[in-house]
């Protein structure tokens, strides 16, 4: 993620909320703009086990809904759908009824982790892309 000086130079991240969410939103609250670097080099610890996989998603769930709080429904719902999910759970059960039940399952930890309000800093920094 590279910013433009202007806009990091005045950027103060609450704690409370993920860092990548909060700078993205900002980006989209103040109208800036994405830019594809042709040499950018994305790196990204997949999970190790489905508990990392849960706790990874279990995370996004807290944050977004942390996110939903600071910068309004509107703006999080409009940018930040996760609408492929459940087409690519129901493609997986029709291609692969196994894995569209670990999905399912996966999904269905997370969602309970986030109910239950688990831990999410003791990870946080596990499954976090850089």
């Amino acid at each position: 993620m590279a910013l433009s000086r202007d806009f990091y130079q005045h950027l103060v991240v609450p704690d409370y909320l993920a860092d990548d969410q909060f700078i993205f939103y900002s980006c989209i609250q103040q109208d800036r703009k994405f830019v594809w670097a042709d040499g950018a080099i994305f790196y990204y610890g997949p999970p190790e086990s489905i508990s990392d996989f849960s706790h990874q998603w279990s995370r996004y769930f807290f944050y977004t809904n942390k996110s939903c709080q600071y910068f309004g429904k509107d703006l999080i719902e409009r940018n930040m759908a996760v609408l492929g999910l459940w087409r690519t759970i129901m493609s997986s059960f029709l291609r692969h009824p196994f894995c569209g039940l670990m999905w399912v399952l996966c999904y269905g930890i997370s969602k309970f982790e986030f109910m239950l309000r688990i831990d999410f800093d003791g990870n946080a920094t596990k499954s976090h892309s850089v």
